[in-house]
Parts: structure tokens; C-alpha cells; sequence
């Protein structure tokens, strides 16, 4: 059996839905086709809508299958109200059939794909967690420390604003965190309360990024201190 596979859904706002077709030829007589197994909830299909008889060599038929949104909000929290975040969701939806000829294979897979869009603000951060290249100390390296970068992302479709920044030490719990504001001075944004961790660039509170825009942040490690210095910060943009 041929399929048009991957079958692409394109962006789909949450809380709505998209419904296409899933066009299969059959390479030789298929006897029955029993049902189909879908691999993730966010897309929907019914054994009602395959072929209930015989399908002849040669044959086409087709089915709907619906990219289903409209029962998810965006971090809804709620256990009656499944939540779902902006991205690629992807998932494969297997045909399964009794042949009427032996040496075939009993399933057909389609891959099914999509987009799940918010038309709120989203943000993202890429990567999660910055890692920079090891410094020596005493070495010519330590004066200008170690540089890497992290982007800002809006995944949603209308403008977000940055209100602050904050950082805090050490592993980040919902009980025992406490969280400081930034501090910048001279241009140059500090994340801890020693220097260690710098950015000349970081956008400032008031910034507006467009619905899928970015923002990319240079950030410095910079070990030139004579005490030991703790790693394991982490910022929050809120």
C-alpha cells in the first residue's frame, strides 16, 4: 500500500484545527483493513472512515485526519484542559491489514506532522543552559575570560515585552530559590552577584520582540578574580 506520507498539517493555532485526507493505493488485494493506531493525541482519526470491505489491487481510498487543537491551551495547567507549547508536533499513524496475498508487510505507516502556533507571546531560550570553555587561572585566557551566546526566541505571533531580568545560585526549586534582579552599569548586564557573569548586549527591560523574532545575547564568563568562584547560576526573564 502507498500513502502520501508525511502529511503536513503547516501551522495550526492553538485551540483550533486542521483536517486533511490520507490518500493510500492499495499495491495488491488487501482482504480487510482491521483499524489504525495513532501515536499521539493531538491528532485524530476513525476505524469508521477506512474501507469496510475488500480493496482491489490497484485502488484508491482515502480518510480524514484531524491535526485537533481546540481541546489544549497554552500552559493551561489544568488537568480537564491538556496544555501544549509552540512547535513541530509530530506523531505516525500505522494501517493495519489482512492481505490477500502472503510476503507483504501488514502495516502501513504515515507520518503525520505539524505546527502548533500561539497567538499570545511565547518565549523560548536556546539553548537552555550555557556552557563555556574552561579558563586557566593565571593564564593570558583569564583576562578576557570565555565567551559563548544564547538566543531569546518569540515563538508566538504577536509582539512580546521583556519586564525584567533575574538570576539565582545554584539549583532552581520552586521553595527554596531566591531570585535578584540583574544589575547593569556602563552598558555591561552582571547575572551573579560577583562579575563572573557578564553580557555587553543583553537587550533592556522595555524591549519588544516581534512575534517570531529573536534576540541573540553575548554572554562572558570572566575567571580573572583571586577567590574561588561558584558556578550554576541561573537566569529568569519574566
Amino acid at each position: 500500500m502507498t500513502c502520501n506520507s508525511p502529511l503536513d498539517f503547516g501551522s495550526v493555532p492553538i485551540g483550533s484545527s486542521e483536517t486533511l485526507s490520507v490518500t493510500c493505493t492499495a499495491n495488491i488485494a488487501i482482504t480487510k483493513i482491521t483499524g489504525l493506531v495513532l501515536g499521539k493525541a493531538l491528532f485524530t482519526a476513525t476505524n469508521s472512515s477506512l474501507p469496510q470491505g475488500p480493496v482491489a489491487a490497484g485502488t484508491s481510498f482515502s480518510f480524514p485526519v484531524t491535526f485537533d487543537l481546540t481541546n489544549h491551551q497554552l500552559n493551561s495547567g489544568s488537568t480537564s484542559s491538556p496544555s501544549v507549547v509552540p512547535g513541530v508536533q509530530t506523531t505516525s499513524i500505522e494501517l493495519l491489514t489482512v492481505n490477500g496475498k502472503t510476503g507483504f508487510a501488514t502495516s502501513q505507516p504515515v507520518t503525520l506532522t505539524g505546527m502548533s502556533i500561539s497567538s499570545a507571546p511565547f518565549i523560548t531560550m536556546n539553548p537552555l543552559q550555557v556552557d563555556f570553555d574552561g579558563i586557566v587561572v593565571g593564564s593570558a585566557a583569564q583576562e578576557s575570560g570565555s565567551d559563548s551566546t544564547f538566543i531569546i526566541n518569540n515563538v508566538g505571533l504577536n509582539p512580546m515585552t521583556i519586564l525584567g531580568f533575574a538570576w539565582t545560585s545554584g539549583p532552581v526549586t520552586s521553595t527554596t530559590s531566591v531570585f535578584k534582579n540583574v544589575t547593569r552599569a556602563n552598558n555591561v548586564t552582571t547575572f551573579d552577584g560577583n562579575g563572573y557573569f557578564t553580557s555587553p548586549n543583553m537587550p533592556p527591560v522595555g524591549t519588544i520582540i516581534p512575534g517570531g523574532g529573536s534576540v541573540a545575547v553575548d554572554v562572558n564568563f570572566n575567571a580573572n578574580v583571586s577567590v574561588q568562584i561558584e558556578s550554576g547560576n541561573s537566569l529568569h526573564l519574566y
